[in-house]
């Protein structure tokens, strides 16, 4: 259990860090490197982020609805925030320290094969929603307000489990961008 306050803090925190690494990492690419793979069926930089792009997106959407619909009935109370099973397994497998291959979802697949530069302001635009989502959230209970899936309208997870469900899975993606940067192969 922590504090409801110090795990939106380092959720911001793990954000600032993704932006330095989109500065550092993203913002020179060009063209050619976003959409260069290194062999046919892997996916290249801008597939990632489109894929980013769209998850973000779909879970976003739901907070931010879920959220506005908590705060118009007036349930805002606050207790230290506590990981549920759901959260803390979905995690674990779309984590970045998580060496378990999933296949994404079919609604969050890449749409295309090649993409222009416009794709970086995409997914910026993505980790800047996580950001006002996290401002939105203070002062809610992240325990008691659950978010249906986007793929399975059954399985709920808590919304204090959803920021650290996309943050961590921004970063198994950029894990996996910054892999490509170094492959041998990546054009100068």
């Amino acid at each position: 259990m922590v504090a409801t306050q110090t795990y939106l803090d380092k959720q911001r925190e793990n954000l600032v860090s993704i932006e330095a690494f989109c500065k550092k990492v993203i913002e020179p690419l060009t063209i050619e490197h976003l959409n260069w793979s290194p062999k046919q069926g892997d996916w290249t930089i801008a597939q990632n982020m489109a894929h980013l792009s769209k998850i973000n997106g779909a879970y976003l959407a739901k907070s931010t609805e879920k959220v506005e619909e908590v705060k118009e009935n007036g349930l805002i109370e606050e207790s230290p925030f506590r990981s549920g099973y759901l959260g803390t397994f979905m995690i674990s497998l779309m984590g970045p320290d998580s060496s378990f291959k999933l296949k994404a979802a079919e609604n969050f697949l890449p749409e295309k094969d090649i993409y222009e530069l416009d794709i970086k302001d995409t997914l910026c635009n993505s980790f800047n929603a996580i950001a006002k989502l996290i401002d939105d959230i203070e002062g809610l209970d992240l325990n008691k307000i659950k978010i249906s899936l986007p793929n399975n309208s059954l399985m709920r997870i808590k919304l204090g489990d959803v920021i650290k469900v996309l943050i961590d899975h921004i970063w198994r993606h950029l894990n996996k961008i910054e892999t490509l940067t170094k492959s041998a192969d990546f054009p100068n």
